[in-house]
């Protein structure tokens, strides 16, 4: 029986089971929930190379302004779904998020009314699912982007101060689709309808090519998973690898997903 085994083993056991299946083992014993929840099985998970990416998505409504946090439950034969982080606070409105390692910050927000804004800043440890309040910004801010880029935390919003500054940054009209992979910026312009891409070794934009995949018109929340690749030289394109409905909600107002390796 597993149980009699020393809990070095059973950590390097655990280690080595898809993240996905934490939730279920917890449930089996007391010391499976105490051991998938402890710094020490992630520390080994790093070490045997066994971290995975995670997608977490915050969420809004119309009627409930203030987000929930959710995570994508994979699973091996399909019907991937969201599910919610019912341990966590629910977040500010208009607050900005952005991963860094197994870690989420959160950046600013509003009351429901938008009237007062907040210079909060608190992060969310991925691997316990726990909060920690940070040291407060310079100034309040709401509705912002932020994101991670070259070893640094940028956040961009609506007003003239700003913690840091770059001119072909702030080049563009920022909106909530940013995600960062390997040193790239990639912004979403739901406007244009396309991918943009910024290197900061280059110092300059770009509009990621695709191949065009075929659309379906929902108004369900789906998850599409892009493998991006260089071509001719620097072309960068990305390829619909699969797509699939993983929620079901009535009206929503916002969405940010965030990849976390944990």
């Amino acid at each position: 029986m597993i149980t009699s085994l020393p809990d070095d083993i059973v950590v390097d056991i655990l280690a080595r089971v898809p993240r996905c299946d934490y939730p279920t083992l917890s449930l089996v014993l007391k010391q499976f929930r105490s051991l998938v929840t402890s710094n020490e099985i992630y520390v080994r998970r790093s070490l045997l190379r066994y971290t995975e990416n995670c997608l977490y998505v915050c969420l809004s409504s119309s009627g409930n302004p203030n987000g929930r946090l959710y995570i994508l439950r994979r699973k091996a034969i399909g019907n991937h779904c969201m599910v919610h982080i019912s341990s966590l606070l629910r977040l500010r409105r208009g607050e900005s998020f952005v991963a860094v390692g197994s870690m989420i910050y959160g950046f600013g927000g509003a009351d429901n009314d938008h009237t007062t804004l907040s210079s909060s800043a608190f992060s969310i440890d991925c691997r316990s699912h726990t909060g920690k309040l940070l040291p407060n910004m310079p100034i309040p801010m709401a509705d912002t982007v932020a994101c991670f880029l070259d070893g640094k935390v940028y956040v961009f919003g609506h007003c003239k101060n700003k913690w840091e500054t770059n001119e072909v940054l702030n080049s563009k009209e920022w909106d909530q689709g940013v995600c960062v992979l390997d040193d790239v910026m990639y912004y979403y312009d739901s406007y244009e309808n396309c991918l943009n891409k910024y290197d900061p070794k280059e110092r300059r934009w770009g509009v990621v090519k695709e191949e065009e995949p075929s659309r379906a018109k929902t108004q369900k929340i789906w998850y599409a998973e892009i493998s991006l690749g260089r071509r001719h030289g620097c072309d960068i394109w990305g390829k619909l690898e699969w797509c699939e409905q993983v929620m079901t909600v009535g009206e929503f107002t916002s969405v940010k997903s965030l990849g976390v390796m944990v």
